[in-house]
């Protein structure tokens, strides 16, 4: 190094083959996106569209309830219901917990629990063979399993709404009436002899 503080030769050429700083590259601002960039709602018809759940309320094996019901749904029933039920336009089941004392209309009917009272079934009925209908119904159809008890009277209309066929107290089908003898228990205590006429 001379007097002046100037630097040799061989110093200035260190100095430019070592540079402490790094270089970056130079950063270039972007523009903001324009209204035609951005993300269009499509409209509500153009949107794929979900199938739609059928619509059906669930009464529990828990539930007490007494009154009347009116639904634009279809109802099955596991528990207890008193009262009255209008849904002249949906399906009604009575599941094999299902216990049901009141007045029905439903466009149609499957029971496969107990059910007392006055029924209105525009459609079908169908009980099914762990099924119990005491009461009076009318319907266009009657669908009676075997080993299903059916006690009442019953009124199938044709389709112009005409009774066709019109039956009072229909029993059990020969399948239950048979388990229901065979339930009954035998006469117990001394048996009655009458003496004969001379």
């Amino acid at each position: 190094m001379s007097m002046w503080g100037r630097r040799g030769p061989d110093q200035s050429a260190g100095a430019e083959k070592a540079d402490p700083l790094p270089r970056r590259a130079p950063v270039t601002p972007q523009p903001p996106p324009r209204e035609a960039d951005a993300p269009v709602a499509q409209p509500r018809s153009e949107r794929t569209a979900e199938p739609r759940a059928q619509q059906n309320s669930v009464i529990g094996k828990t539930v007490k309830f007494r009154g009347t019901i009116d639904s634009q749904e279809d109802i099955d029933v596991h528990g207890l219901i008193e009262g009255k039920i209008s849904i002249p336009k949906n399906r009604l089941l009575i599941g094999t917990n299902g216990e049901v004392h009141a007045e029905i209309e439903a466009r149609s009917l499957l029971l496969r629990g107990t059910l007392h009272g006055k029924v209105n079934v525009h459609e079908r009925i169908e009980i099914k063979k762990e099924g119990r209908l005491e009461g009076n119904l009318i319907s266009k159809r009657l669908v009676v399993e075997d080993g299903a008890v059916f006690c009442g009277t019953s009124e199938v209309k044709g389709r112009d709404g005409d009774p066709v066929v019109s039956r009072a107290a229909s029993a059990e089908t020969p399948a239950a009436a048979s388990a229901t003898k065979a339930a009954k228990p035998a006469p117990s205590g001394p048996a009655l002899v009458r003496p004969a006429k001379a």
